[in-house]
């Protein structure tokens, strides 16, 4: 996350913020095969490509790195990467990418 830009916890409202903390909490209880079987609109996620995201990817994420977005609320997404046991994310809220 670039701090202050979009895609970034800082532009998010309290709300969405609480929301952010309580999902990541809820997927940090789980394992990578329970959040796999969740749907996408529950604790699943959805794999997206890179290209389709409105915001530009910080440097440090190459192209070849697959990014998957999980739901905090109905429109509001968080965007990361996993390696190994760890998401890694990279950015937070709504209209992340094009629908």
């Amino acid at each position: 996350m670039r701090y202050g830009q979009g895609g970034c916890i800082s532009k998010c409202d309290s709300e969405s913020k609480s929301n952010i903390l309580s999902t990541l909490l809820k997927l940090s209880q789980q394992t990578w095969a329970q959040i796999k079987s969740s749907p996408r609109n529950k604790l699943g996620f959805e794999k997206m490509p890179q290209e389709e995201f409105r915001i530009a990817m910080s440097s440090t994420v190459t192209p070849e790195v697959k990014m998957i977005v999980f739901r905090y609320s109905d429109k509001g997404r968080i965007a990361g990467y996993r390696i190994h046991d760890i998401l890694h994310v990279v950015l937070v809220g709504e209209e992340l990418y094009k629908h």
